[in-house]
């Protein structure tokens, strides 16, 4: 039926009312269809919306049946119910396509570390952000190394919590620490918006030979920057295999939780970061996350991510040295690492005289664990020599703050050898510290894993999408 006669049949409806009906029932002050009502208009329309184009003015609109069942009854109120949920369906649509976004009160955030699967909900009802629910679970060692039994055990866990906090169907945002997902930063010519998602395929295609068609790409914008006189738009892409994410939708959609973003835990990192401390504009910051396999090293100038990079050093690499040279378990190393950690004493003089360090506990443990603080440290200078020499093309000599967070960060002392080593403020990150926490969560035992969640609460901060 065309979009003309669909009008004049509402209208002969309407008309057709009492008059006691028409002051019963509330009225639509403009009917929808005004909005395709010139040519110029619906044109307009199209280029922002594909979903628009089958109500074209050139084309029939085929009648839904219960709406014409209603027309025949003749019941207003039911006539008025459809057409309006018609109309708030396009709007909605209408406006996500424009730009605009729908903001949540309320979301879970999850991130699936190594050792432990981290959920929890944010609240934003009383405007500032709200830590409602919280769990921490330890993840089995026979189930950290992958595969088809870590999966089903993930699975089952998640679906376990998600109906333990009756939080079936409730939105949540997860990220992905997979060591497949790849980050690089690429420089491109000015253009336009509308020309940066292919131009960015293009480079990541011939540049760095990625096969797109099994590979899901996402990107930002990092800004305008001047490289030998020539402005270049700088650009951070991820890649990750179709396979990860589809294994994560499966995840979720099997737990009952409605996901609306899964991302990179660079970005929801930063998304803690910026939630908690004070950015300045001129101020560098590098947020070190520590995790299992891998640390995160990401540079934030000001507000933005300038730069992020995997170091293939972590926690495991810590207990690793400590068990196979001490013969401990790893959850005696872990007590170890956590008891006794670095001493301290004068870093400089230990590192340069490793030798003479006396054979007590404490100092057995730091001299074990010794080479991996020293590769930690060499990984860390050159990630910011490239940043500062490759990405920049400038000597950027110095960097404001240093914070670390992620399992390992919990290493005794951590903090202030590599404030020594580094020659920089270093603090361990809390990613709660704006945030208040409901009186029935643990504090204790939430304190105890603070420092690791700050990728879960990143994605829990997610207000809009």
């Amino acid at each position: 039926m065309p979009t003309e006669e669909i009008k004049k049949k509402i209208n002969s409806v309407l008309k057709s009312a009492s008059s006691a009906q028409r002051l019963k029932e509330p009225r639509l002050k403009k009917s929808i269809f005004s909005i395709f009502s010139k040519k110029s208009d619906q044109e307009q329309v199209k280029k922002i919306s594909p979903i628009f184009q089958t109500t074209s003015l050139k084309q029939s609109i085929s009648p839904d049946k219960s709406i014409k069942t209603k027309f025949l009854k003749d019941k207003l109120k039911n006539i008025y119910i459809s057409v309006i949920k018609k109309a708030e369906t396009w709007a909605k649509t209408f406006v996500r396509n424009l730009g605009f976004t729908e903001e949540f009160t309320g979301i879970w955030g999850l991130d699936i570390g190594t050792n432990y699967l981290k959920l929890l909900k944010i609240s934003h009802e009383e405007g500032r952000p709200n830590l409602t629910h919280f769990s921490c679970e330890a993840i089995p060692p026979k189930f950290r190394s992958g595969g088809p039994r870590r999966s089903e055990y993930l699975k089952q866990l998640l679906r376990k919590l998600t109906l333990s906090y009756k939080a079936e169907g409730e939105l949540v945002s997860s990220s992905i620490a997979e060591q497949s997902l790849i980050t690089r930063t690429i420089k491109l010519p000015q253009m336009a918006d509308s020309e940066i998602p292919k131009a960015v395929e293009w480079r990541l295609a011939q540049q760095y030979a990625v096969d797109l068609k099994s590979q899901i790409m996402s990107f930002i914008v990092l800004g305008e920057k001047e490289d030998r006189g020539v402005k270049q738009i700088e650009i951070l892409s991820t890649t990750v295999p179709k396979e990860v994410v589809v294994e994560y939708f499966g995840l979720l959609k099997y737990s009952g939780l409605k996901p609306i973003a899964i991302e990179p835990d660079c970005f929801s990192l930063v998304f803690s970061y910026l939630e908690n401390y004070q950015c300045k504009p001129e101020e560098v910051v590098v947020l070190l996350n520590i995790g299992a396999r891998f640390t995160m090293f990401n540079i934030i100038a000001g507000t933005h991510l300038s730069f992020n990079r995997k170091i293939l050093c972590g926690g495991r690499d810590f207990l690793s040295a400590l068990a196979n040279n001490l013969n401990l378990s790893f959850e005696e190393a872990e007590k170890k690492l956590k008891t006794f950690g670095i001493p301290k004493i004068d870093w400089q003089r230990v590192v340069s005289q490793a030798e003479e360090v006396s054979p007590s506990e404490e100092k057995q443990v730091f001299k074990t664990i010794q080479p991996v603080l020293e590769k930690l440290i060499t990984e860390f200078r050159s990630s910011f020599d490239f940043y500062s020499y490759q990405m920049t093309h400038s000597t950027v000599q110095r960097i404001d703050k240093i914070l670390i967070g992620g399992g390992a960060s919990q290493i005794k002392n951590l903090d202030e050898f590599l404030s020594a080593r580094l020659e920089t403020p270093v603090e361990i990150f809390n990613p709660l510290k704006n945030i208040q926490i409901a009186e029935e969560i643990d504090k204790k035992l939430i304190g105890q894993f603070a420092p690791q969640l700050g990728v879960a609460i990143g994605s829990a901060l997610r207000r809009t999408i």
